[in-house]
């Protein structure tokens, strides 16, 4: 532990001895850990993370097909056979809606408001953080509206109170009494506001099977893969189609919900990931060049340190120390970096999905470290101590490799050696004061 303090405590004057080496060296790993940290952040986030729901790899999005291939919402009407035909399904919903204004307390805004049918929330499997989502007396045609609200929502126009007595919001006329606040992290479907019942809204089931207004979500019963259910719901659109005249689907398909929600950036991010993890492997090349540069010019340096007693293994140890000392640098103020890097991101792209999800991940900001100071130990350290303790030049009398060849015969005079326990400025100073002249300068 001494000759370790020693020896960190000399690297740390070595770099400060050359502020403009290690400056370059700590901003170019700063640079690429902090980029590739920073796209990591967001491909964790939206590719690689699961939904914020419970088993979310169960949760489907259902379709519609059109003779072309392209997917289409369904009408109110084929949705109601789907979901009475079907067998693959713990429940089905749908949803739909848009921006209108709404009155609440003392203030008016325009905010997105989504209409839902009967179990939304429980396909979801996500209960409200005050009060309760939508109960059956809340799904009758003559019951009084209800309403759910973010949790956004519920802070900004309602006060954050916990007390839901009272609380009514203005919609359409109407005013609704406010029976749940969500969760601050639910976000379905995105940018939504408040969520109301389907079944409580003026406007009756339209009788049209051409009409493709409504999305809907689904949760697969266990053991029933996205490939059996799409089978399914496929068949039941296929019949629809051969039973009406004025049907325009001719087939159905059920889309992972994480798979839909994403896949506008699936191909997008990796690729972007694999760039900025060049640009990294290019900042660490560089630093492993600038650091052998830097070494070339310390072989005298280290010759001295040999002819001082110091042994191949402190050399190594010291050089190791530096090395660390300038990766793991670089791999904190990159992992500082790529805060802001991530907050810049989400300015530039403001519409990537689960957004609200996004956020500097310790994890990975340790990911990224770790793997900055093994490239420093695996890539930086063998080649460059092998170039410092054991140079690729012949020793020339009187050249600064002399005092090797003096060492050599005066280890094998007094094989016990010396203590390595050196002084760095001595070291650094030439230690020509402490070392015996070579035989090629004898005379």
């Amino acid at each position: 532990m001494i000759n370790l303090g020693m020896d960190l405590r000399c690297s740390i004057r070595t770099l400060t001895g050359n502020p403009g080496f290690s400056v370059m060296t700590i901003l170019m790993l700063a640079l690429g850990i902090g980029a590739c940290t920073a796209i990591f952040t967001v491909v964790n986030a939206v590719l690689l993370r699961p939904l914020p729901y419970p088993d979310s790899k169960s949760l489907v999005q259902l379709w519609e097909l059109s003779d072309k291939g392209r997917v289409m919402r369904l009408p109110e009407a084929n949705f109601l056979d789907w979901k009475a035909q079907s067998r693959s399904f713990d429940g089905m919903a749908v949803f739909g809606g848009g921006v209108q204004p709404i009155a609440g307390g003392n203030e008016t805004l325009r905010a997105r408001v989504t209409q839902v049918s009967q179990g939304f929330f429980d396909i979801l499997r996500v209960p409200a953080m005050i009060g309760t989502t939508f109960r059956p007396d809340h799904l009758r045609a003559d019951a009084v509206p209800a309403i759910v609200v973010s949790y956004g929502l519920w802070r900004r126009v309602l006060g954050g109170g916990a007390d839901l007595a009272g609380k009514t919001l203005t919609l359409e006329g109407k005013t609704y009494p406010v029976v749940g606040v969500m969760p601050a992290g639910f976000n379905f479907p995105s940018g939504t506001d408040a969520w109301r019942p389907r079944e409580t809204s003026d406007f009756p089931v339209m009788p049209s099977r051409s009409a493709h207004n409504w999305s809907v979500i689904a949760r697969l019963k266990p053991g029933v893969l996205p490939e059996a259910a799409s089978s399914e719901v496929n068949g039941i659109a296929r019949r629809i189609h051969d039973s009406y005249s004025n049907v325009t689907a001719v087939g159905g398909v059920a889309i992972p919900l994480k798979g839909q929600l994403t896949e506008s950036v699936d191909v997008v991010l990796p690729v972007l990931l694999a760039a900025v993890a060049v640009l990294l492997l290019i900042a660490c090349a560089n630093a492993s060049n600038l650091i052998l540069v830097r070494i070339t010019g310390r072989q005298q340096e280290m010759a001295v340190r040999t002819a001082l007693g110091a042994s191949r293994l402190s050399l190594a140890r010291l050089l190791l120390c530096e090395t660390l000392l300038l990766t793991g640098t670089g791999a904190i103020l990159g992992a500082l970096l790529s805060a802001a890097g991530v907050n810049g991101l989400l300015r530039l792209a403001p519409n990537l999905p689960r957004i609200e999800e996004i956020h500097a991940d310790w994890q990975v900001r340790a990911f990224a470290m770790g793997l900055t100071l093994i490239v420093g130990i695996v890539r930086q350290f063998p080649r460059n101590a092998r170039r410092a303790l054991f140079p690729q030049r012949r020793f020339e009398a009187g050249g600064p490799f002399s005092i090797q060849r003096s060492v050599d015969a005066r280890r094998e005079a007094n094989p016990s050696g010396r203590s390595d326990r050196l002084d760095c400025h001595a070291a650094r100073r030439g230690g020509t004061s402490r070392a015996e002249p070579s035989p090629g300068s004898a005379g």
